[in-house]
C-alpha cells in the first residue's frame, strides 16, 4: 500500500481506539455513580457533564450510555 493510504489506516485505527477508549472511560464513571442508588446525584452530573465535555462525548452518545447503564 501507499505511504498516504498506510497513514490514512492508522489515523482511522487511532481514531476508534481513542473513541471507544473515551467512551469506556465515560461509562466507567457513570457505573460508579449508580453504585449508590439507581440514580446520578446532582454533583455527580456535574462531573460527569465536564468528564463529557473533556472526552468529548456527544450529549446523545452520553445519554445512551447512561440509559444503558441504568440496573
Amino acid at each position: 500500500i501507499s505511504p498516504e493510504r498506510g497513514r490514512e489506516l492508522f489515523q482511522n485505527t487511532l481514531d476508534l481506539y481513542k473513541k471507544n477508549r473515551d467512551e469506556s472511560i465515560y461509562k466507567d464513571a457513570v457505573a460508579m455513580c449508580l453504585l449508590d442508588g439507581n440514580y446520578i446525584t446532582k454533583s455527580e452530573r456535574r462531573l460527569l457533564v465536564s468528564l463529557q465535555s473533556i472526552l468529548g462525548i456527544s450529549d446523545s452518545k452520553a445519554y445512551e450510555i447512561e440509559d444503558n447503564s441504568k440496573w
